[in-house]
This record gives C-alpha cells, structure tokens and sequence, in this order.
C-alpha cells in the first residue's frame, strides 16, 4: 500500500509556502494541528484509499473500483472507529482524493514528456545525498497529470518527482538496464521479462518487458517494449505466464539448463527452475519437473511428457558465465 505523508504546521515561525510545496511533491496534505479529529479523518481517509487499491489489484477489480470504494466507504458511515464518525460530505472527499491520485488506470500523459511507465530510471550518486540518499536505480511505476512521475528505487523507496526540474536539479535520466533479481525472490518491479510458451514454458516472444507492478496473489503487470500494458500471471494457481530476462539474474546466482539435440543449452522456465534448486538444497537425489525426472548424480533428465521416452544432459552453471 502506498503511504499518505500528512504535514502538520506547528510552533510560530512556519513556512507554509515551503510546507504546501512539500505536500504537493510528496501527494500529501496538510492538517491543522488544532483539529485533531481532521487528521484522524485524514489518516482513515487514505487509509481506506490504500486498501481499495490494494483490492481492487489483488482481485483484477480495477475497472469496476468505484464498486469496491462503496462498499468501504458504507462501512466507514457506520463505524464507531472515532469520536467524530464519518458524514456523506467527508465520503465525497474521500473519493474526489482518491480520484485525484489517479491509482489504478495506468495513464499516461504524451504531451508532457514524460519516462514511460515501467520506463527505469537513475540518480547520480553524487546527487543522492541532496535528495535523501536515493538508491540508483529505479522504476517509473506511474504518471500523474501535473507533470510529476512516481518511481519505485530497486531499494523499495517509493518518491514523486516533478521529471522536468528533477531531470536537470538532480541529473535523473532514463537507462535500459533493467533490474536484477532480489536472491530469494521469484520476481521484483524493474526485471525485464518475456512472454512463456503455454505448453513448453519457455520463451515465446522476443519482445521484453518491465515489470511495474507485483500483487499479493501472484498477479504482476508489465510495460512491453511495443508500447502494450498486460497483467499476466506469476505464481497465481500455480501459473507461471512470464519468464525472466537473463539479464535480470544476479550475477553470483545459478541456472540450470537442459542440452538440445542441436548442442545448445536452454534454460528451465522459472517454476522448473526454483523446483530444481530447491531439491538441490534439499540435497534430493532426484527432481520431478514439467517435462521429466532430474537425477542429479547424473546430472541427465528423463523426458516423459510429451513425446516418447528418451534422456537429455542437464547442467548447473553461473550466471556471470553465461554472459561473458
């Protein structure tokens, strides 16, 4: 879920310019301490704003969110969560605020120029500590009408900036290098992908992607590189529709890879890959995958789906080898 920063002017000398400039870069907004219940109503606001986000991304909803904000917002009138409980006037704020974040619709806005969404961007290192130590590398994961980009650091850090004065303030500018694999995860926002063959589970495309959006249910949704948004399936009952860009292995991390008829070694698609290693650590003597059985004291596969029984070398090897 993304957080709401609220600003909340306090003591006497109060720069409220600067405060309102960092509302509007950060997507916040401000509240009078005095009010103490306006900023409850602030918090269980954007609150709610997140979790019908985080819904409606979770259930593939996205077109029918207003139905989904009803419902939290029904719940919300009848609660006693606070001592100043919720009117209809504050319900139509909250939906005018959430229409303002411009959530779920992936737009984009060609006349202002902006990084393409799952475009990946970097800073500088030499800028990072003038703007709270961004990591280097990062993913555009949304436009806004006002000019400003939304960017996910490959640290996790999530930051709005205005792309026309942060370009030339910061020297932020678009690369092609695409994220590299957390160890221990099976996919992060800014790894390039490609599109599965539904039967081998290999590569069926030669267009690549970046993914821009992971969900709690094995969803994620990717930006191709000719111009297309898809939501595709990555864990999800058990499915795996994309495959990872060699290039967005870790270096120091291993593959494994089946020999063809022809002398060339392919690689595993992803669900037969974190099965293989898993039992490797496991220290298996053998492992079932989508196409036969792995023994590994002799580093061969048996095939036994799809066409007649026969034997195929199989071999472990470091990604680094693989690209030099």
């Amino acid at each position: 879920m993304d957080t709401k920063v609220v600003f909340v002017p306090v003591g006497q000398a109060i720069n409220r310019v600067f405060l309102a400039d960092m509302a509007e870069r950060a997507d916040g907004c401000i509240a009078e301490i005095e009010d103490l219940s306006n900023v409850k109503k602030h918090f269980l606001c954007h609150y709610t704003i997140a979790k019908v986000i985080g819904i409606c991304r979770d259930i593939d909803f996205e077109d029918l969110f207003m139905n989904v904000m009803d419902n939290e917002a029904a719940a919300l009138l009848s609660s006693t969560w606070s001592d100043t409980p919720f009117t209809e006037t504050d319900v139509i704020m909250m939906k005018r605020e959430f229409e303002k974040s411009e959530e779920l619709k992936d737009i984009e806005y060609p006349h202002l120029n902006l990084p393409p969404i799952g475009s990946r961007v970097s800073i500088p290192a030499y800028s990072q500590s003038s703007y709270v130590s961004l990591p280097h590398f990062g993913t555009v994961i949304q436009q806004k009408s006002t000019g400003t980009i939304k960017v996910e650091w490959d640290a996790g850090m999530i930051t709005f900036l205005d792309w026309n004065k942060d370009m030339k303030r910061l020297g932020i500018r678009t690369v092609k290098e695409p994220r590299h694999l957390t160890h221990g995860s099976l996919i992060d926002v800014g790894v390039a992908v490609t599109k599965a063959h539904k039967v081998t589970g290999q590569p069926s495309d030669t267009v690549q992607g970046r993914v821009f959006l992971t969900t709690n249910n094995g969803y994620v949704k990717v930006r191709w590189d000719d111009g297309t948004i898809g939501r595709h399936k990555y864990g999800a009952d058990a499915t795996f529709d994309l495959h990872i860009a060699l290039e967005s292995y870790p270096l120091d991390s291993y593959v494994w890879q089946y020999k063809e008829d022809n002398g060339s070694w392919v690689t595993y698609p992803t669900g037969d890959l974190s099965r293989i290693e898993n039992a490797v650590i496991k220290r298996n003597k053998t492992v079932i995958t989508n196409s036969g059985r792995i023994i590994f004291n002799k580093m061969t596969e048996t095939l036994t789906r799809g066409e007649q029984k026969r034997q195929r070398d199989v071999r472990r090897i470091i990604v680094a080898e693989m690209i030099e």
